[in-house]
């Protein structure tokens, strides 16, 4: 059975007990919204726009010669900087593993928070805030696909 709403880019799945499986939780997106983070990628993504398009004009005027030299000082100024930002991430990834898979073991366990995530207004706002992460996740994905940035931003 699916539910469509015309306003929405996303696709509700339920099994055929009402149930669904890969429904957003409510207190996931809840605990992962920001509404300084959205404000602040729609900012990243206009800033990154303007970059692009600075280095579109640049690659149609520009000696490659320049390029060549800022790219050996980036790589000068910048290789302990990126060492260690590479090893806080991993570190990052690793311990938001545990948490969150714990988090989903405890949530399962409190039968009001498991009602309350299945009301039609928690439903609609769990899914508004889950196409909010995926759409960013999509423009993400797309300026890594197109080399603009090498992974994507949280």
């Amino acid at each position: 059975m699916e539910n469509t709403n015309s306003n929405e880019s996303s696709i509700i799945i339920t099994d055929n007990l009402g149930i669904n499986p890969t429904q957003p939780s409510v207190l996931k997106q809840i605990a992962n919204y920001s509404f300084q983070g959205t404000e602040s990628s729609i900012l990243k993504y206009k800033t990154l726009l303007s970059k692009q398009q600075i280095l579109n004009h640049t690659l149609k005027s520009a000696d490659s010669a320049e390029f060549i030299n800022e790219i050996n000082n980036f790589v000068d100024t910048r290789q302990s900087s990126v060492e260690n930002q590479l090893k806080t991430l991993n570190e990052l990834k690793q311990n938001l593993c545990t948490v969150c898979e714990e988090n989903s073991y405890l949530e399962k366990q409190d039968d009001k928070l498991e009602q309350l995530q299945k009301t039609p207004n928690v439903v609609h706002l769990a899914n508004q805030l889950a196409t909010i992460n995926n759409l960013q996740k999509e423009i993400d994905d797309f300026l890594v696909q197109q080399g603009v940035t090498t992974s994507p931003q949280v």
